[in-house]
């Protein structure tokens, strides 16, 4: 979800949609704070469709939202305003750091004097999760599904992956689709690996 708070000329493709709020009966910015939370992004998810790309269409117009008045609407935008701020502080230390690490990588890239494949059968396991359908996606189950989102669960499931339930190592996820991104999960947490992520 984006929001565009200026008169700005854009051009919407063929997998992207426009919402605009009546600003009389509802913040704008209050729509998207409700739109982009946790919450609802599970909620809409749950109505889009497919088996590749998921699709929302006209679905979306069947979602409800909570629609308190202007005044606690403002409230609710102000205070979500500074959890903004706190995180961009967050996101620019975070981005420090990792440019401290990679410095360090490279200084330490240029003094190997051996280098392994990732197919190398004795040093790594290498593999691509499967396919799941949302039939097999609940909150009553405990296994979280990762998919092309390698850092976020999108939903739980109930079972394991035969090719992947040795967990006593820790794992390193990457989703195949689009950018290159990569994700780390800790010896001894089980989770399930969709056919977008490896």
């Amino acid at each position: 979800v984006a929001f565009i708070d200026k008169d700005t000329k854009f051009y919407a493709g063929g997998f992207m949609g426009i919402l605009r709020a009546v600003p009389q009966t509802i913040l704008p910015k209050y729509l998207y704070e409700v739109l982009n939370s946790d919450i609802y992004r599970m909620i809409v998810r749950s109505r889009s469709t497919g088996a590749n790309i998921k699709n929302l269409s006209n679905e979306i117009g069947d979602v409800k939202i909570p629609l308190p008045d202007l005044t606690i609407q403002k409230k609710i935008v102000a205070e979500c305003a500074k959890v903004d701020v706190e995180c961009e502080e967050q996101k620019r230390l975070i981005a420090e750091s990792r440019k401290r690490i990679d410095s360090t990588l490279f200084k330490a890239e240029r003094n190997v004097t051996q280098t392994y494949s990732l197919d190398d059968e004795k040093r790594f396991s290498l593999q691509i999760g499967k396919r799941v359908v949302g039939t097999e996606v609940s909150d009553e189950y405990e296994i979280p599904v990762y998919s092309a989102n390698v850092h976020e669960p999108f939903g739980k499931i109930g079972k394991l992956l035969n090719t992947c339930s040795d967990f006593s190592c820790p794992s390193i996820l990457w989703g195949i689709d689009g950018d290159w991104d990569v994700g780390y999960i800790k010896e001894g947490v089980k989770f399930y690996p969709t056919d977008h992520c490896g």
